[in-house]
């Protein structure tokens, strides 16, 4: 009889979440705080995203970048309004006693000098712009275009953190069914070795049963020890896509098992709602009305500038000055020629345009992929459960009547090690395609901007 080598069976690693930035979580103050933690019951997917939404310091960034870029607009948004400045000042002088009168007449000698003398000054001074050609205009659309690019970004990151926090949950979910399987196929194990040497002391088997039993154990036992380390490391992970220590402990609570047919979902309609709703997108089309104002803004330089300016005050030789001061006119400013300088940048502003607009299109396209590459993945992941379901059925069958034959003295220890190989990879494989499909479908919600 020719021996098969009877090959170990590895319970694989789920993938891992978000990047090592998740980690950074673990620095600010106040991490793994009571008010943060699920209840004693344990710890549900809902709860993992709450916790994440309110905890990640990604969020925290972006929230901040909304604060300045609003900050941005209110600072376009006060050139519209007149500038004063208040001042008041010293000086001791001595000028030359002569000064000329308007154009014909002669100099007057006042003699050899004026002062010394002190010269205290008090005086509000004010400017206003009347008309600039649109450049403040083009100035706050493009900061209130900014602050909308800044609330997409944040969408954009909320969406990946909810992701993170899912991708994390059900790997860690994944992790203990496999721990699961591994000590089924010990307990298996087990009761087949069990089996060996009852008949091994009934003379109905050689010594050689045994020993492969034993070896089957040993490599059962040694997958349950990789599993439970498995379990470890994405509870770790879990915690860090939640923004807690990763030291954390907690009693996850796998959810409802859950299954997506690929029939209900539009693909046509998926499409349509990630190119509304996904809020890079938005940032992307938000990029081009900031490139277009930019091409109002060098427009106007073309155009004259009208402003208005006034001083009020008080001037005199005394400490407490009492003689009036006070000016007021208006400004026409009209740059003629400025060495093409307005032309060049103008020509920049469209190439500006132009570029952003490319990415925008580049990014639809790119959007449109992930969306169909995401509904295939949920077809293929809904088709590899039913068949998982049904290898399980099979190879659940095909064990039973090994077990029965090698009782009976009708099979090999080789085909009952075999079909106990054949049954915990059929249970490793139906506990992978529930969570390829669980993730498949995460990713088709991140791919249309509905998570």
């Amino acid at each position: 009889m020719n021996e098969r080598k009877h090959e170990p069976i590895l319970f694989p690693i789920p993938r891992v979440v978000l990047g090592l930035g998740l980690a950074l979580a673990l620095l600010l103050p106040g991490g793994g705080a009571a008010a943060d933690l699920p209840e004693p019951a344990g710890l549900t997917l809902e709860k993992g995203i709450e916790i994440a939404l309110a905890r990640h310091p990604l969020l925290k960034g972006k929230s901040a970048e909304i604060a300045s870029a609003e900050a941005a607009i209110g600072l376009a948004t006060s050139s519209y309004y007149p500038q004063v400045t208040a001042s008041a000042g010293y000086e001791r002088f001595e000028h030359p006693a002569v000064f000329f009168r308007p154009s014909g007449a002669t100099a007057e000698n006042l003699g050899d000098t004026i002062g010394p003398l002190d010269d205290f000054t008090a005086r509000l001074e004010a400017r206003w712009t009347l008309w600039d050609g649109g450049v403040r205009r083009a100035e706050r659309d493009a900061s209130v275009a900014r602050s909308g690019g800044a609330s997409a970004d944040r969408e954009a990151a909320r969406q990946q953190v909810i992701y993170g926090v899912r991708e994390a949950f059900f790997d860690h979910v994944t992790a203990l069914r496999l721990e699961d399987v591994g000590e089924k196929s010990v307990s298996r194990a087990r009761e087949h070795l069990s089996l060996a040497k009852e008949r091994f002391k009934a003379g109905a088997v050689p010594k050689a049963d045994v020993y492969k039993a034993q070896v089957d154990l040993a490599d059962a036992e040694l997958s349950l020890v990789s599993a439970r380390s498995v379990v470890r490391s994405t509870m770790a992970r879990l915690n860090t896509a939640m923004g807690m220590p990763a030291e954390t402990e907690m009693n996850v609570v796998p959810p409802a098992e859950s299954r997506v047919p690929p029939g209900e979902i539009d693909l046509a309609a998926g499409l349509s709602t990630a190119a509304s709703r996904r809020p890079e997108v938005k940032a992307a089309s938000l990029s081009v009305t900031v490139s277009e104002a930019g091409i109002r803004k060098a427009r106007a330089a073309y155009l004259p500038r009208l402003a208005a300016s006034g001083t009020a005050g008080v001037r005199d030789t005394d400490f407490v000055p009492e003689e009036k001061d006070w000016t007021a006119g208006v400004t026409l400013s009209w740059p003629l020629f400025t060495g093409y300088a307005r032309g060049y940048e103008i020509k920049r502003a469209e190439a500006d345009v132009d570029k952003e607009q490319a990415r925008y299109q580049n990014l639809l396209n790119r959007v449109g992929e992930e969306v169909v590459v995401a509904h295939s993945k949920i077809r293929e992941t809904y088709e590899a459960i039913q068949a998982a379901e049904v290898m399980l059925v099979d190879a659940r069958e095909s064990l039973r009547m090994a077990e029965e034959r090698y009782t009976a003295g009708a099979g090999t220890i080789l085909d009952l090690l075999d079909a106990q190989v054949a049954m915990t990879r059929a249970e490793v494989n139906a506990v992978e395609a529930s969570l390829s499909h669980q993730t498949a479908y995460s990713r088709f919600l991140l791919a249309t901007g509905e998570l």
